[in-house]
């Protein structure tokens, strides 16, 4: 299965969640979660245990196009704090991502399951307008009213 922002659709052989936690020297990361805070709370300098700075891939591939688009993640801002987010069972967020010389914004968020264990979504958050508001501005963007 191939996840598209927005859009789910059957792809033979694809793996469910297209995105990959790698660092420099080449590991490889199941803990996303915690890489992906840590890349929003310190400003995209997530480090691996061997010390290297952690790289976030985001793998797209669209319906009726053979090509698989691989995205980097250059910036997350998220909406609350560890403590709340846990509170909250509901992490929302932004992440900029860059392909070649396009820049792209995609809503994301994580959100506790029926287990209480922690799973990512690539669908758009529902979010407030000031919500919205405030992680744009996170982002160093205008929010024109």
């Amino acid at each position: 299965m191939a996840l598209r922002w927005g859009r789910v659709c059957r792809v033979p052989g694809e793996e469910a969640v297209p995105t990959e936690v790698v660092c420099a020297k080449g590991h490889v990361t199941g803990r996303k979660l915690q890489v992906f805070r840590e890349f929003a709370d310190r400003n995209g300098d997530a480090r691996c245990w061997c010390g290297a700075r952690q790289r976030i891939k985001v793998m797209e591939k669209y319906p009726n196009n053979p090509k698989r688009y691989e995205y980097e993640v250059v910036k997350i801002v998220r909406l609350l704090d560890d403590e709340r987010a846990e509170d909250d069972g509901y992490d929302k967020m932004l992440v900029m991502s860059e392909l070649k010389r396009k820049t792209v914004i995609k809503p994301m968020y994580w959100a506790k399951n029926r287990r209480g264990k922690w799973s990512y979504g690539q669908y758009p958050a529902a979010m407030e307008p000031d919500e919205w508001r405030m992680l744009f501005q996170k982002l160093g963007m205008a929010w024109v009213s």
